[in-house]
């Protein structure tokens, strides 16, 4: 019993793993999550006949007490991240600062309302999450459109805008554009300022 119920939580694990990796249910999460649902749910009902049958008067309601303790912290958690998510309270702990956008970039959001922003992904880079956060961390920050394609569905616009890789940006205002392969804060900045740049004049030397 406690080795299925382990390799349930397992399965659970590895399902929600890459569900936050990849963005999308496939079919291995979701069978993950359906398997170790089911061992989930199977030792629940062995344990609860196990209980039934060795269980005494008097540990009944000590084991009923423990379950209901368990039941109420669950519901506290969930409840919580349910707030939390309602609140849209954003927390950045990572080391770098990864997702606490510089007042330098902030200012170049706000220098191009209307910019649009899509993501090219392949489903299982499991670096569009972080790239993801980040697109809506900029999103917050100006007058800004998002959008996402899986390269597999979009081949034309992979060759009009030289598209080669997943986890690129395209970052569109008016009729320019500028391609951000590697999408970090630095080099997202850097393709703002070169779109700034190119609008205000061209020098030619002859």
């Amino acid at each position: 019993m406690r080795e299925l119920a382990l390799g349930g939580v397992i399965a659970i694990l590895f399902g929600l793993g890459t569900f936050y990796a990849t963005g999308h249910f496939g079919g291995f999460s979701i069978a993950n999550l359906v398997l170790g649902a089911a061992a989930l749910v199977l030792s629940l009902v062995l344990g609860a006949r196990r209980v039934r049958f060795t269980g005494g008067p008097h540990s009944r309601p000590v084991i009923a007490r423990g379950l209901l303790l368990i039941l109420a912290a669950l519901a506290v958690a969930v409840g919580l991240e349910r707030l939390a998510r309602q609140a849209q309270v954003r927390l950045d702990w990572t080391f770098e600062q990864r997702y606490d956008l510089s007042p330098p970039l902030k200012e170049r959001l706000a220098a191009l309302p209307g910019l649009r922003i899509a993501l090219f992904y392949d489903p299982l880079d499991p670096r569009i999450r972080r790239t993801r956060l980040l697109v809506e961390e900029l999103a917050r920050h100006g007058d800004v459109e998002t959008e996402s394609h899986a390269i597999d569905h979009v081949p034309e616009e992979l060759e009009e805008y030289g598209i080669g890789s997943s986890n690129s940006l395209l970052l569109r205002h008016g009729n320019r554009f500028q391609v951000v392969e590697r999408p970090t804060e630095g080099a997202i900045y850097e393709a703002l300022y070169r779109r700034a740049a190119v609008r205000a004049g061209v020098i030619a030397l002859l």
